[in-house]
């Protein structure tokens, strides 16, 4: 799920360019305008985008997470009307921060696992860049060599041509004068 094409979705929402979403103990957890909803790891776009328009809603901060029916005494609790989104979800007041414990399920798993590669990747990404820029400071330092060892030959070898036109002028100039 791409939280970009959510955002390209529910951009009529106020302050939508702020939604962030993390995983953690595999579900889903999304911020939008001081409201946390919180869903199942295998939850569909739908239900995340119905799930998100109804916390928004809703007159109270809200954490939603996979489970049972909204009941009416949670609801009350959670000062959130029923709201058709919210029938697959739980409701349950913000006071209670810590999320539901992970369900033991594939989609969970692959979540957590996804998660992980994307870590793994972000710091292989870290690593390539340190190592291309330490790579891109010797081969600079390697054309700076090769520019000042040829430039020193050079004037090394202009300095010898000279010596020998010197040499040879004062060997012409000594033939000229017998003449």
């Amino acid at each position: 799920m791409s939280i970009a094409d959510l955002k390209a979705r529910m951009r009529d929402i106020p302050g939508i360019e702020t939604l962030t979403q993390s995983i953690q103990n595999g579900q889903q957890i999304f911020t939008l305008n001081g409201r946390t909803v919180t869903f199942g790891a295998g939850d569909s776009e739908a239900t995340v985008e119905q799930g998100i328009r109804a916390a928004v809603a809703a007159p109270a901060l809200v954490q939603m997470a996979a489970g049972a029916p909204v009941t009416p005494d949670v609801a009350a609790n959670a000062a959130v009307a029923l709201h058709p989104a919210l029938q697959a979800v739980q409701v349950s007041p913000v006071s209670n921060p810590s999320p539901a414990p992970a369900p033991s399920t594939p989609g969970a798993h692959a979540l957590t696992i996804k998660d992980m590669l994307s870590a793994h990747s972000a710091k292989l990404d870290q690593i390539l860049q340190a190592q291309m820029a330490a790579l891109q400071g010797v081969l600079d330092e390697q054309v700076n060599t090769v520019v000042d060892g040829v430039g020193a030959v050079t004037a090394r070898v202009k300095g010898h041509t000279d010596d020998f036109k010197a040499i040879l002028g004062q060997f012409t100039n000594q033939l000229e004068g017998l003449k």
